[in-house]
């Protein structure tokens, strides 16, 4: 049986933290609500579309010819002499590795999907004296993002430095709050009896304050498991022209979408009391989701110009996207006691059953209004007669002028994140294409996206390496494309920071590895 005594010992020496659960009930840092992560999530796209784009790492901003130009850079449509359709079914295999204590856990999701649907209209100009030699319109649909993949971390929080239990969070939240006043999840900490409080003294001042500490053990088992579902997608109705085979240029709208859902699932178990599992409880859960839509509208301007016959440079600028976003959101907050297990508290012996109240599930919806950065785009590609051509792109995207807005709620401290948080980006992309016969080519590329984040501990770029297979004939094209993505993150389930130093952010952290290797294949029709 344990006394009111024995569980103040166990009181952490942590005081000043923060719980972040990255759902829009919970503050995510200083006043701000983790909307900022939606700021980044949503702006860092890539160039997938058609095999043959992704085969050669994405850089066709100065190639044309292909149905893609409707996205990256429209001018490129103008190359375009033949009407055609094309789509492109694609496999995502996403793996996962996650480092945690030590301890390493492995995690795989598989998902089927559309990278690109599109069709095109050319409109060749049938005087061949005139130096407008026509056009192409095309409507496409591209996926820029793939929100499918899941990951999960599993280990014992006990090293000597920052070891803790997200019961901690909950004091600290609480801390200097009348259990009467408590709301939130300090509410259902306290209602569900993890922590319990004390009036402690100001030895400075002399004054009285409530304080919290923590009914059972420390140390314990932490497992998250998180799953994550959706796409991005962007339709773009786009024009380019063609003058004298030399000057190219386009614009297009696109309309993009947003189906994001995540789900996380933390638990904590097998919490340590003198030196053995605590028997007074089983585990802690909390359950958070999250689901997020939105819509949202852009604009394409692009230019090619071709000086010599083997040479094209191009550019092309697309404004930031102007989303209407709405999101719904979840807490599920568990406690599973040992129904057999006697406390003494003030005096009196009680059991912590199933009556113990839960808390939750809680929901909350909320709107808001999401802009984008610019990109700017800018490349050139080299070909080598009929033997194929070497391409390369060099995309600028400033991360850091997202911006936020609502009627719902302030966005002041989520766009001051944003500001502080990230930084200019450059992406690279470098591919080429070999004919080895007049109808099959193979295809490489490589891909590397800038690290968005101004200050961080790991680098947070994206490499791709990609390669491929075409057949053409006159009437249709296969192609096909396989590229491997590899990146990394870090998650911390809670924020810690340290007794002895508040700017010392000593938070447990998982370190995720991410490889996803996708293969498309585009069947294309000439008509």
């Amino acid at each position: 049986m344990k006394s009111m005594t024995m569980s103040k010992a166990i009181l952490s020496s942590v005081i000043l933290m923060l719980c972040i659960t990255q759902i829009r009930i919970a503050q995510a840092q200083e006043g701000s609500y983790g909307y900022y992560n939606d700021a980044l999530l949503f702006s860092r796209t890539y160039y997938g579309g058609t095999a043959r784009m992704q085969s050669i790492g994405g850089a066709q901003v100065s190639l044309g010819g292909d149905m893609n130009a409707a996205y990256v850079n429209p001018a490129g449509l103008g190359s375009i002499r033949q009407s055609g359709i094309t789509v492109t079914p694609s496999l995502d295999f996403n793996n996962t590795d996650a480092q945690y204590f030590g301890n390493n856990t492995h995690d795989f999701k598989a998902n089927f999907n559309f990278a690109n649907l599109g069709i095109a209209f050319s409109m060749p100009n049938e005087d061949e004296n005139s130096p407008f030699k026509g056009g192409t319109f095309a409507i496409t649909m591209t996926r820029t993002n793939n929100f499918h993949g899941q990951y999960n971390y599993d280990g014992f929080n006990t090293t000597e430095v920052g070891k803790s239990s997200i019961i901690d969070s909950y004091i600290d939240g609480a801390w200097g709050i009348e259990e009467d006043n408590l709301g939130g999840i300090e509410y259902d900490a306290y209602q569900s009896y993890l922590i319990n409080p004390e009036t402690l003294t100001d030895d400075a001042t002399g004054s009285s304050f409530t304080g919290y500490y923590k009914l059972i053990g420390d140390q314990p088992r932490q497992v998250e498991k998180i799953r994550n579902t959706g796409a991005q997608y962007e339709w773009n109705f786009a024009g380019g022209a063609n003058i004298n085979d030399i000057f190219y240029f386009g614009g297009g709208l696109g309309i993009t979408t947003i189906n994001y859902f995540s789900e996380q699932t933390f638990t904590e178990s097998e919490y340590f009391y003198d030196g053995s599992i605590d028997p007074a409880i089983n585990s802690h859960r909390l359950i958070n989701t999250l689901r997020i839509d939105g819509t949202g509208l852009n604009g394409t301007l692009g230019i090619i110009v071709r000086p010599i016959p083997i040479l094209r440079v191009g550019a092309s600028f697309k404004t930031p996207t102007i989303y209407g976003m709405y999101d719904t959101s979840s807490e599920d907050f568990l406690v599973d006691w040992n129904n057999n297990f006697v406390f003494n508290i003030d005096g009196n012996d009680m059991t912590l059953d199933d009556y113990a109240p839960e808390g939750g599930p809680y929901y909350s919806e909320s709107k808001y209004s999401l802009s984008t950065p610019w990109k700017f785009s800018t490349g050139a590609s080299i070909f080598l007669g009929k033997s194929g051509f070497l391409s390369a792109d060099v995309e600028f995207t400033d991360y850091s002028s997202a911006n936020l807005s609502s009627n719902d709620f302030s966005t002041t401290a989520d766009n001051n994140e944003i500001q502080s948080r990230y930084q200019n980006a450059m992406n690279i992309r470098i591919g080429g294409e070999f004919r080895i016969t007049n109808q099959f080519m193979v295809r490489a590329g490589y891909a590397h996206d800038g690290d968005p984040y101004r200050y961080s501990s790991i680098d947070n770029s994206i490499q791709r390496i990609s390669g491929g297979l075409g057949y053409r004939t006159k009437d249709m094209f296969i192609d096909l494309s396989i590229v491997h993505t590899q990146y990394e993150t870090l998650r911390s389930p809670y924020t810690i920071y340290s007794f002895d130093d508040p700017n010392e952010d000593i938070s447990p952290t998982a370190h995720i590895d991410h490889k996803n290797l996708n293969a498309s294949v585009t069947f294309g029709f000439n008509f």
